[in-house]
């Protein structure tokens, strides 16, 4: 009789002790919050509308767009320099051609050699990239341009230069909108003026711009290939770049070494937290780290900041993922949450199990004692 008591207890603190180690072995998606210090991001835009903004309100004291397709120059009384004038004229000087017809209508001969650079003068207002558009599934890059200077023996790191920032968009639908609120010069290479009447015959070659007295508006759009951004900084750090609420379908912290190589492009202490467990201690993550996010339902940019005194990308995201490593020094961690975890915030269901695993500890000393007397 005793033996079946013991068999009828023990079977059920059998089965528990089998549920909670399958438990505490399975993975499950997990929402979590990760704080990165990143060189390079590359990442997929995700989301379902035709038009998702990527960049905005940036402020630049130059600002390079590269492989366009076209572009068209709105207000700032655009005067078209003589091929010999370097600089724009200081504001009330004779430019050397006046009359351009506005909008002005660039158009590129070869979209991989064309280029708009725009420069703001010394001591004007900084220009403003004032938005990015790109399409859902674009490919996306940006990366920290290492601060050089040019001397005697070449190019060495320079921490006094200003910082720059280069952008990859894989995506014929990007649409990029700069605007200028004073005195600006803007290079045209490989491109040419549409309306060929307003200056005479034109070749796809440099066209040398200047725009004053009024704000100028630049609106571009990529060609067949990815349309590339540089942008130098202005003074200070210039906070966000990507706006909060972007969605991703892809990230990547990894860059491309020497020898072919992937290598990590976590730069600095960061992060990965747990929102809908405050009570887990978040993860640290060091600088080197290999960090791989994916499989997710849902994933968002909360803000991607471009710190140019340390100059350091700190991204900022959220969503639930259903794969989530990272690889330092040691071992591969898997550091999504268990089913097990899941009882955290089930404390009753925690108790019961207490109580079922007290019970069959003491079943099992009973049967022993009982073993040791039978005996």
């Amino acid at each position: 009789m005793l033996r079946d008591l013991l068999l009828w207890v023990g079977l059920p603190v059998l089965a528990a002790a089998i549920l909670a180690a399958a438990a505490m072995a399975m993975r499950r998606s997990t929402t979590v919050r990760v704080d990165l210090e990143l060189s390079r991001l590359g990442l997929v835009v995700g989301g379902d509308s035709s038009n998702v903004l990527l960049l905005e309100r940036t402020p630049v004291t130059a600002l390079g767009i590269h492989a366009l397709r076209d572009a068209r120059l709105e207000g700032g009384r655009l005067q078209h320099l003589a091929a010999d004038a370097k600089d724009c004229p200081t504001p009330g000087a004779k430019p050397g051609d006046e009359g351009l017809v506005e909008p002005l209508e660039l158009v590129a001969g070869d979209a991989s050699s064309s280029a708009l650079i725009v420069e703001t003068a010394k001591g004007a207002l900084p220009a403003t990239l004032d938005a990015v558009y790109v399409q859902p599934g674009a490919h996306v890059e940006v990366g920290i341009s290492p601060r050089k200077r040019t001397g005697e023996y070449g190019e060495k790191p320079d921490r006094a230069a200003a910082s720059s920032i280069r952008f990859s968009l894989a995506d014929p639908g990007s649409r990029v909108i700069v605007y200028a609120p004073g005195l600006v010069s803007v290079d045209a290479h490989a491109m040419r003026i549409q309306d060929a009447a307003a200056l005479g015959p034109q070749q796809f070659a440099t066209l040398s711009l200047c725009a004053q007295a009024a704000p100028l508006t630049i609106e571009a759009h990529a060609g067949a290939q990815a349309l590339h951004l540089h942008l130098t900084a202005a003074a200070g750090d210039v906070g966000a770049l990507i706006p909060q609420g972007v969605p991703v379908a892809a990230l990547d912290f990894t860059r491309q070494g020497e020898g072919g190589q992937r290598m990590s492009t976590v730069v600095g202490e960061g992060k990965i937290a747990y929102p809908n467990d405050p009570a887990r201690e978040a993860i640290a993550i060091e600088a080197g780290d290999y960090v791989h996010i994916g499989g997710w339902t849902s994933f968002y940019i909360d803000r991607l900041d471009w710190l140019t005194q340390r100059q350091v990308l700190r991204l900022q995201a959220h969503g639930q993922v259903d794969e989530l490593r990272v690889r330092g020094k040691g071992a591969t961690r898997d550091l999504r949450l268990t089913w097990f975890d899941s009882l955290q915030g089930f404390p009753r269901l925690l108790a019961w199990l207490a109580f079922v695993g007290m019970v069959g500890r003491n079943a099992f000393a009973v049967w022993k004692k009982w073993k040791e007397i039978e005996e």
